[in-house]
């Protein structure tokens, strides 16, 4: 795992070494290891590495032996050593045991189509400096991140945005804030997975490669263009075709693709580990590791000190389980109180994120991985296992609203009305919720879900401009029966809403936060959920063998019931979870009042003082929990503090 970054200057223009050093310094804590620069005329690449694979053999950007090539990459390639052999077939020979050698052999005797025999998570830039080209690449799902812009005919590209904030050509301040990318994150708490908060800068899309010709020496001066780099999609899921076997050989085929994938990701040279909630996937990931590890297995959790977020018991129990029945080499379980309400852990990840971002269990995200990393090196998650398997409530209350559709819309608002707010994870308050949704015309139910009302409470603080964004956004989801084949692949309106995850909350939302917290402690996290084998498997199913009435991952349970400690219909699911309304209202409420009515930030270009003032006030009574919308503002006062520092 590391950090990458690189630019191209316009033509008659060289590379500066020493710019490319602080861009690679950003990005310590992603590669603690080492750090190397390249140049070459108008190129230059910087990296820096976290070693995890051929310690000694392993340094970037490697140049191909004849030095027609250089790559910088991040990530890992999980079936290198069969492509390896493959390639040795053919008579190339290597000089390092890296993947990364793998991917500049695999470019050479493939061209740019060999991103498709490429099984793992990566990003990646390589200079073909025979065919005067850059290639761009990235991973299917998205889990590795590729920033890139283009200024004053410059083109750069990083793997955070704090490592482009040193070019001085870098178009990155207030100014270039775009608006509509404002109210979308204050609307779902992230930034468009394809975009970025800024106009200027973008995010390659997740299974697509970009290419860059470079301008010959003598030609034009004005450098690189706006629509100089040309993607291309390699690779797409599709949930309307579905397997004909039965449910039993699907339960076996399942449990056969998840142990590869584990299998695969346990491929290291240096310590590895399992993180353990309890819950029902780091429970299946931990149990094939348990079955599969070569000696004993350390598995990481920690604990909270408000029980209703606490999962610590859980995780013990699964721990014994785990322990008993499965760990031929034995099992040691770690286990951390943690204290995510520790303010100052607000302020570093917002200089990580490099852009607004707010979803709340990066604080617990952050600190696990912190708590992994004394142990550490590479560790397991089981993030992906909602999305592709049915996890979230949500899509179960979409088919409920499916049904009710008949019902008067005024009934639902007035029964919706009559019910208190409720605690963040009360029944009456998801109750409430519920018919707050259901009450919005189907194509807004499914947005109304997932963005806690952001329009609405929008209209509460937004200054005139950001409101006028939002209404640029999409219109919705489209969820009616009629229009779910001309939108998506999926057919069904619970799976249509876990495609649309797949292609925006998992890699806008959950690999950035997954990918920000763990390289943020220097340790690599790999989920293998996130393998495309079990991602295809897990579209071809019907979606009945993943959500049956109120059964959420009815096919994993099944088939990984053994990896769990009790009924898998008993184990809740809790999320890392943090209790932001009861902060708001305690220990975080003196700050959030500092950084939030400070003049320099309720200035009315984004937000408005007196709109502020007034959600505080509401929450702090406890007429209204305002707290996502209270946690996004805070993030977005960091991230506007930020670029002026």
């Amino acid at each position: 795992m590391c950090g990458i970054a690189g630019f191209i200057t316009p033509p008659g223009q060289t590379a500066d070494p020493e710019l490319l050093r602080r861009m690679a310094q950003t990005m310590i804590l992603r590669g603690p290891d080492g750090e190397g620069i390249y140049t070459d005329g108008s190129v230059g690449f910087a990296h820096r590495r976290l070693s995890v694979i051929d310690l000694e053999g392993g340094a970037q950007p490697m140049s191909s032996a004849d030095g027609s090539m250089v790559v910088v990459f991040n990530g890992e390639i999980f079936n290198f050593l069969e492509l390896r052999k493959e390639l040795e077939d053919r008579g190339m020979t290597f000089r390092t045991r890296s993947d990364t050698e793998v991917l500049l052999a695999m470019y050479e005797t493939f061209g740019s189509d060999f991103v498709k025999r490429l099984d793992g998570f990566f990003a990646f830039a390589l200079y073909d400096r025979r065919r005067r080209i850059i290639l761009l690449g990235r991973d299917r799902l998205g889990v590795k991140p590729l920033y890139y812009g283009i200024w004053k005919g410059f083109f750069a590209f990083a793997s955070e945005i704090a490592s482009l904030r040193c070019l001085p050509f870098a178009e990155l301040d207030r100014n270039s804030v775009d608006p509509v990318m404002a109210a979308h994150f204050f609307c779902y708490q992230y930034v468009a997975p394809e975009k970025s908060i800024y106009k200027n800068l973008w995010k390659l899309p997740p299974a697509s490669i970009g290419i860059v010709h470079l301008q010959e020496e003598g030609g034009t001066t004005d450098g690189i263009k706006g629509d100089a780099l040309v993607i291309q999609r390699y690779w797409s899921l599709d949930y309307s075709e579905k397997i004909h076997v039965s449910y039993e050989d699907a339960c076996g085929e399942l449990e056969r693709r998840m142990r590869r994938a584990v299998s695969q990701r346990m491929i290291s040279d240096v310590p590895l580990g399992v993180s353990l909630s309890g819950g029902l996937d780091s429970c299946i990931v931990a149990g094939l590791a348990a079955e599969l590890s070569e000696k004993t297995l350390e598995c990481f959790s920690i604990g909270f000190p408000v029980p209703e977020y606490d999962e610590s018991c859980a995780a013990r129990i699964a721990a014994e389980h785990l322990k008993k029945s499965f760990a031929v080499h034995g099992l040691n379980h770690h286990v951390k109180m943690a204290d995510p309400s520790d303010f100052s852990l607000l302020e570093f990840l917002s200089v990580r994120f490099g852009e607004p971002y707010a979803d709340a269990s990066m604080l617990p995200t952050l600190l696990l991985s912190r708590f992994s990393r004394e142990f550490v090196t590479v560790a397991l998650s089981g993030d992906g296992a909602d999305e592709f398997f049915g996890g979230y409530e949500r899509y179960i209350a979409m088919n409920y609203m499916r049904k009710i559709r008949p019902v008067p819309k005024s009934l639902l608002k007035a029964a919706s009305a009559l019910l208190p707010s409720g605690g963040e994870r009360s029944r009456m308050g998801r109750l409430k919720r519920f018919l707050v949704c259901a009450s919005e015309d189907p194509q807004k139910q499914y947005e109304s879900i997932v963005t806690h009302r952001g329009r609405s409470v929008l209209q509460l603080f937004a200054s005139p401009e950001l409101r006028n964004a939002a209404e640029q956004l999409d219109k919705g989801f489209d969820c009616s029966e009629e229009n779910l084949c001309c939108l998506h692949t999926a057919q069904d309106i619970a799976e249509f809403c876990m495609e649309e995850d797949v292609h925006n909350y998992l890699p806008g939302d959950i690999l950035v936060k997954t990918d920000t917290c763990s390289m943020a402690a220097s340790l690599e996290l790999r989920s293998p959920f996130l393998d495309h084998h079990v991602a295809e498997f897990a579209a071809s199913l019907p979606v009945e063998w993943k959500l049956e009435g109120k059964k959420r991952k009815r096919i994993l349970m099944d088939a990984f019931r053994k990896y769990l400690p009790c009924d898998p219909e008993k184990i809740r699911k809790r999320g890392f979870g943090v209790p932001l309304a009861l902060w708001f209202r305690t220990c975080w409420n003196a700050k959030m009042k500092e950084h939030l009515l400070d003049p320099s930030f309720a200035d009315g270009v984004f937000v408005e003082r007196s709109g502020i003032e007034r959600m505080i006030k509401d929450h702090e009574q406890g007429r209204a929990d305002y707290s996502p919308m209270i946690f996004s503002l805070l993030m977005f006062s960091f991230f506007e503090k930020n670029q002026k520092a």
